[in-house]
């Protein structure tokens, strides 16, 4: 008798392959968010935060468009208005969720531009298990506020995705002007991420396509830079430039590596594989087409590193790390390529490449701990201070001497308190003196309208309620007297060192220079 064998079709046995990878990479995620999370249990709110959280009105027009540091931000001042109204500042877990979520939501989406493209799951997998982990630019994850940049880059890939098919124009295409659009209005990312969308179409379809899904976003963007007067930054284009740009590239691949030399090797052996796909794609006449997205992402991390070091070359040669994170993600698709590539030409080779692309992850791992203190916050400080501004009804015009946006008041922080969206604690007499000191004197703005008189830098300065101070790009450190007894001083730096720092006193204060540091040019000023 003869057996019958039933063949099985190849869609059917896609699917089964893809079981496996795919749980796994499920419960890569799960295992993840405890892991992200429990890296950012020590954050809380700072500096770019309270622009949003205290300078923001969602009944206003230019609050709601205003740029913040030349980024277009809409919707993530919507989200963050909307979370200060539910959950205040009694809680950063909320906030640390959008980046924690933004960003698992990227790798995702990273996963699913390789397999579009043709990457066996597994090396797809394995190309983003480093970066759920990116300890490299862990800024971008565990910082909340830094959600605005991986959501422009995950909504740029969707709309790379959704451009990334046959036939003519459809629903599918005003989806992705749609998560163009999102991605364009939550940070700077958004503009390279509309390149990425436009070569993408480009390759894949055609010259009217990627017009299509660039003339638009580009004329609202034009739309807005010219409706609310949108200004570059004035240190834009000066510092090395080419160092800064290629510095954020190789910093970026030596972060998926864990070290240079293995980001080094990565880089050669995708780099051979995708030379190996071009070829079988010029000689077959195929395969053009699913190289187009990754293709385009990669360019967009050239660009974005050269236009991230054109804005911020003045300070140092040496990348932040949120740039990392940005041009990390957007080299993944063409490794992942690279790497299946090779595997497919040399089987035997799969264990190097598994070896290759998963290198990083001890280092990236253990580099989720290493943070900016600076970046971390100051939950005490913050407390204390809206304590003591609600409780001693302290002026409300007074800001802070902190260094956070100029909209933080002390009628905000009252306000917060008396709301409940910011909690009261009780203080040590310390700390209530520390934040009194700190509540002493007024930060006036840049643009106040004051005539000053030159005066000899000295230390100790006793003020008078009502005089007012300029110090040239000075650090310096207010100190309240109380009879013969001095509060704790309270140290501030002018913002970045540039320009000049105004204060008034709201009542009578010491200032004194901090050890090891000399007041430049000093002015006595009145109204």
């Amino acid at each position: 008798m003869t057996a019958i064998h039933k063949s099985t079709p190849a869609g059917r046995w896609r699917p089964r392959r893809e079981h496996l990878p795919l749980a796994f990479f499920v419960g890569l995620l799960v295992v993840a968010v405890p892991v992200l999370f429990h890296a950012g249990r020590h954050q809380w709110f700072f500096l770019d935060e309270f622009d949003f959280l205290a300078g923001r009105d969602l009944r206003s027009f230019d609050d709601l468009f205003r740029p913040h540091n030349e980024h277009w931000s809409t919707p993530p001042i919507v989200v963050y208005r909307l979370l200060f109204r539910i959950v205040g500042l009694n809680s950063y877990a909320p906030y640390l969720a959008l980046s924690i979520g933004a960003h698992l939501a990227l790798v995702c989406l990273l996963r699913r531009v390789m397999r579009r493209s043709g990457v066996d799951p597994w090396i797809a997998t394995a190309a983003v298990i480093p970066f759920t982990f990116f300890g490299t630019g862990n800024e971008n994850i565990l910082w909340g506020f830094q959600f605005a940049w991986s959501t422009s880059v995950a909504c740029g890939i969707l709309h790379v995705i959704a451009i990334d098919h046959d036939g003519p124009v459809g629903r599918r295409d005003l989806l992705g002007l749609l998560f163009g659009l999102i991605g364009l209005m939550s940070s700077g990312v958004g503009l390279v991420m509309v390149g990425a969308a436009m070569l993408t179409a480009l390759a894949r379809r055609g010259w009217r396509e990627a017009l299509l899904h660039t003339v638009p976003l580009a004329t609202l963007y034009v739309i807005w830079l010219t409706a609310l007067d949108v200004q570059t930054a004035s240190h834009a284009g000066q510092g090395d430039i080419p160092a800064l740009a290629v510095n954020i590239l190789v910093d970026s691949v030596a972060g998926l590596g864990g070290s240079v030399v293995a980001g080094a090797a990565l880089l050669l052996f995708s780099a051979v594989g995708v030379a190996l796909a071009l070829d079988s794609a010029r000689r077959t006449g195929a395969g053009w087409r699913r190289l187009a997205a990754p293709g385009a992402l990669a360019c967009a991390a050239v660009a974005f590193a050269g236009l991230s070091a054109y804005g911020r070359a003045f300070l140092s040669p040496e990348p932040a790390i949120r740039y990392l994170h940005v041009t990390a993600a957007m080299l993944i698709p063409l490794v992942g390529v690279g790497a299946n590539a090779v595997v497919k030409r040399w089987p035997k080779l799969t264990v190097v490449a598994a070896a290759l692309l998963l290198v990083g992850l001890p280092a990236n791992v253990s580099r989720l701990d290493d943070r900016n203190p600076l970046v971390l916050g100051n939950r005490e400080q913050m407390l204390s201070l809206a304590t003591v501004a609600h409780d001693d009804a302290v002026d409300r015009s007074v800001r802070p001497l902190v260094l956070w946006s100029d909209a933080v008041t002390a009628g905000w922080l009252s306000d917060g308190i008396e709301s409940g969206r910011i909690p009261r604690i009780e203080l040590t007499t310390a700390q209530h003196r520390h934040a009194s000191a700190s509540l002493a004197l007024q930060v006036l703005p840049d643009g106040a309208s004051l005539t000053c008189t030159s005066v000899a830098a000295r230390s100790p300065l006793d003020l008078d309620e009502g005089e007012v101070v300029r110090f040239e790009a000075a650090s310096l450190a207010a100190v309240e007297v109380l009879g013969q007894e001095r509060s704790p001083s309270v140290n501030f730096t002018g913002a970045l060192g540039v320009g000049t720092t105004t204060v008034r006193a709201v009542r009578p204060v010491v200032l004194e220079e901090p050890p090891g540091s000399a007041w430049p040019a000093m002015s006595i000023c009145r109204a």
